[in-house]
C-alpha cells in the first residue's frame, strides 16, 4: 500500500504482548493491513520463518534523552543528540551542560536563575559513557520504552506546537518508518496523537495512518469520535484527509458514529451524516444503530437529535439482534428523559415485539416494583404514558404477568412486610413531632395575651385579624393531619393487621403528613407575617411569602416530570385527548398539594364576613 509521500510503508519488527520483538518473516503484509496479533501470536518454530526469527531478543530501552527530548517537543536538543550518534561518537546515556541548555530552550554561556546544570561538569567536557559504539546502540530511534513506545509515539503524546511538529520532521525524516510503529497497547503514533488531540498534522506525513487500526480496532478517527468540544476540528481534518474510516469498525463492531454516540459528541455525527447519511444504517456486532447506543448510554442530545430529525426515521424502528428497538431500551433503562423524545415522535411503533415476544408495555410493566411503590417514579409513569398512547401488550405476556403479580411468593410477602414497618416507623417520628409544635403553638400564639385587668382577658391580643384567623386555622390543620398521620401509622406498623389494610393505613398516613407540613410552613409565615407587621411588613411579607416553598419542594419532582411528559403526550395523543388528559394531572397535582391553603385563606375570608356582617 503506497503512502502519501510515495514510499511504501516498510515492515517493522512489532513488540509483542511479552515485550520482545519478534523479526519480521520475508512475506509479511505491508504495516496498513497486516493483522498484529496474528503476527504475534505467530510461533517462533514456524516453516515459513528463517531460522534467525525464531530467537527472540529483549528490546532495545529508549535512551533517557531522547525520551526527555521527546517529551518536552526540544528540537535543538534533539538534533544535538543525533549530530552526536551521525558523528559514530559513544551514545550519551547522562546529560552535559550543553545539553540541558538546549533541552530547556537556554542560549549558551547564559547564566540564568532556575537554569538546570550538572554537578562537577565543565561545559567543554562532555559527561559521556566511554564505550564503542554498536549496531544495536548506535541507532537512537530503535529504543522503546517499557510499554513499546518509540520516541514519535512520546512526541505525539505530548504536544501539537511548533516545536513538536519540528520534533516530528526530525524524526521522520531519519526514519519514517516510525509512522507504523505499533506499541503494547497496538497503538500507532497517530493513534496516541488522537487520543492526545494532537494529531491535525501527523496525517499530512501519511493518510494511511487514518486506516490503521489497534489491537482492538480502534483508528484515530474513532479516538477522535470519542472527544468533544475544539477537538471536533481535529475530527473534520482527520475525515478530510481520509473518510475511509466512516465506514470501518472495531473488533466488536463499533464504528465512529458508534462511539461518536456513546460519548454524546452530536456535533460528529451531524458531520458524519452530512457526509455520509447511509452510516446511519450502521450497525455493532450486537445489531445495534447508533440510536440503540445512545438510548443505552443516555445521551439525551443525541436521541433527541434523531428524533427532531426526519431524514433519519427510516432507524427509529430498526431492531437489534435481539429484536429490540431503541424503544425497548429506553424502557428497560427507566430514564424518562430518554423515553420522552421516542415516545413524542409518532414514527415510533409503540407496539413491536422483540425476539421473546415483548412489547415496550411488557417490559414497562415487568419493571414497575412489587407492592407498595411511589406513583411518580419514572418507571410507572412511562408505564401510564405507554397505555395512554394506545400501546398494546404481546397477546401471551399480559396473563404471564398478571400471574407474577397475583401470586407472590412467600419471600415477596415477607419483604413487603418489613417495608411497610420500617416506613412507619420513620414516618411516625415525624408525624409525632408535627403534632407537638402545632399543639404549642396554638397555647403561645404570636402577640401575647391580654392582660387580666382588661376586658376580654386570657385572650389573643390580635384575635379578629385575618391573618390571625389564617394563622390559627393552619395551626389547627397541622395538628389535625399530623394526628391523623400519627393513627394510621400505628396501624401500618402494627404485624396485627392484615397486609391489604396496613398499605391503606401507610397510604392515607404519608398524604396527611405531607399536608401537615404544607400547612405548618403556612402557620409560620404567617406568625411571623403578624409579629412583623407593624415594625417590618416589608420583612414578613417575603417570609410570607418563602415559607410555602417547603411545600413545594415535595412536590417539585411531580412538577418536573408533569412538564417532561407534556409534550411528548401532546404530540402522541394529539391536542384534544392531551389537553383533557394534561387538564386533569395538572388540577389533581395543585388540588393535592394545595388544598390546605384554600381552606386556610378561604375560611379567613369567610370570617371576616362574618365579623363584618
Amino acid at each position: 500500500m503506497a503512502s502519501s509521500t510515495g514510499i511504501a510503508p516498510p515492515v517493522l519488527a512489532m513488540p509483542s504482548s511479552t515485550g520482545n520483538v519478534g523479526e519480521s518473516s520475508s512475506n509479511a503484509l505491508a504495516v496498513g493491513l497486516w493483522d498484529a496479533q496474528q503476527l504475534e501470536k505467530k510461533p517462533s518454530g514456524s516453516n515459513d520463518l528463517p531460522a534467525a526469527a525464531g530467537r527472540e531478543r529483549k528490546p532495545v530501552p529508549i535512551n533517557p534523552l531522547l525520551l526527555a527530548s521527546a517529551s518536552f517537543g526540544s528540537w535543538m536538543a534533539m538534533n544535538y543528540l543525533f549530530s552526536k550518534e551521525d558523528k559514530q561518537a559513544p551514545p550519551m546515556v547522562q546529560p552535559t551542560q550543553v545539553f540541558l541548555d538546549l533541552l530547556v530552550g537556554y542560549p549558551a554561556g547564559n547564566i540564568t536563575e532556575g537554569r538546570l546544570t550538572v554537578q562537577q561538569a565543565c561545559k567543554d567536557v562532555e559527561n559521556v559513557v566511554d564505550q564503542p559504539a554498536s549496531p544495536t546502540t548506535a541507532l537512537l530511534l530503535k529504543g522503546v520504552t517499557a510499554m513499546g513506545d518509540t520516541a514519535l509515539h512520546s512526541v505525539a503524546s505530548n504536544g501539537d506546537s511548533d516545536k513538536f511538529l519540528m520534533c516530528v520532521s526530525i524524526i521522520i525524516e531519519r526514519d519514517q518508518g516510525l509512522l507504523f510503529a505499533v506499541n503494547k497497547m497496538g497503538d500507532t503514533p497517530l493513534h496516541c496523537a488522537a487520543r492526545a488531540g494532537v494529531a491535525k498534522h501527523m496525517v499530512n506525513w501519511n493518510t494511511s495512518l487514518t486506516t490503521y487500526g489497534d489491537r482492538h480496532g480502534i483508528t484515530p478517527l474513532h479516538f477522535a469520535s470519542g472527544v468533544g468540544g475544539s477537538i471536533s476540528n481535529e475530527f473534520r481534518q482527520l475525515l478530510e484527509a481520509n473518510p475511509a474510516p466512516v465506514y470501518q469498525a472495531t473488533n466488536n463492531g463499533f464504528f465512529p458514529i458508534h462511539v461518536a454516540a456513546s460519548v454524546g459528541t452530536k456535533f460528529t455525527i451531524s458531520i458524519i451524516l452530512a457526509k455520509f447519511p447511509s452510516s446511519a444504517g450502521l450497525r455493532t456486532a450486537q445489531g445495534r444503530t447508533f440510536l440503540h447506543v445512545a438510548v443505552e448510554r443516555k445521551r439525551l442530545d443525541i436521541v433527541s437529535f434523531v428524533c427532531q430529525t426526519p431524514s433519519l426515521d427510516w432507524i427509529l424502528n430498526m431492531r437489534d439482534n435481539d429484536g429490540n428497538t431503541a424503544l425497548h431500551l429506553a424502557v428497560r433503562a427507566g430514564k424518562l428523559r430518554t423515553f420522552c423524545p421516542l415516545y413524542g415522535n409518532k414514527g415510533v411503533h409503540l407496539s413491536l415485539a422483540n425476539n421473546k415476544s415483548q412489547t415496550p408495555l411488557d417490559i414497562a410493566r415487568a419493571l414497575l416494583p412489587h407492592g407498595m411503590h411511589y406513583e411518580w417514579n419514572s418507571d410507572c409513569q412511562i408505564y401510564r404514558a405507554l397505555l395512554s398512547g394506545g400501546a398494546r401488550h404481546s397477546f401471551l405476556v399480559p396473563h404471564q404477568i398478571e400471574g407474577n403479580y397475583s401470586n407472590q411468593s412467600k419471600q415477596k410477602q415477607v419483604e413487603e412486610a418489613e417495608k411497610v414497618k420500617e416506613s412507619s416507623q420513620i414516618l411516625g417520628i415525624g408525624s409525632v413531632l408535627i403534632t407537638t409544635v402545632a399543639f404549642g403553638a396554638t397555647f403561645a400564639v404570636p402577640g401575647g395575651f391580654i392582660a387580666d385587668d382588661h376586658t376580654n382577658r386570657g385572650t389573643p391580643t390580635l384575635a379578629g385579624t385575618y391573618t390571625f384567623d389564617a394563622f390559627m386555622m393552619a395551626n389547627a390543620l397541622a395538628f389535625i393531619c399530623a394526628s391523623i398521620a400519627t393513627v394510621g401509622l400505628m396501624f401500618s406498623g402494627s404485624p396485627l393487621i392484615n397486609m391489604k389494610s396496613r398499605r391503606i393505613n401507610l397510604n392515607t398516613s404519608v398524604y396527611f403528613l405531607y399536608s401537615s407540613v404544607t400547612c405548618l410552613s403556612a402557620a409560620f409565615g404567617l406568625g411571623v407575617y403578624m409579629v412583623l407587621a407593624e415594625v417590618a411588613e416589608a420583612t414578613g411579607i417575603v417570609i410570607c411569602v418563602l415559607s410555602p416553598l417547603v411545600a413545594l419542594y415535595g412536590g417539585l419532582e411531580v412538577l418536573m416530570k408533569f412538564c417532561i411528559l407534556a409534550q411528548p403526550v401532546w404530540v402522541r395523543l394529539g391536542p384534544v385527548r392531551a389537553s383533557k388528559w394534561l387538564a386533569y394531572t395538572l388540577v389533581s397535582i395543585l388540588l393535592m398539594g394545595l388544598w390546605p391553603f384554600i381552606i386556610i385563606f378561604g375560611w379567613a375570608a369567610i370570617a371576616r364576613k362574618l365579623r363584618n356582617h
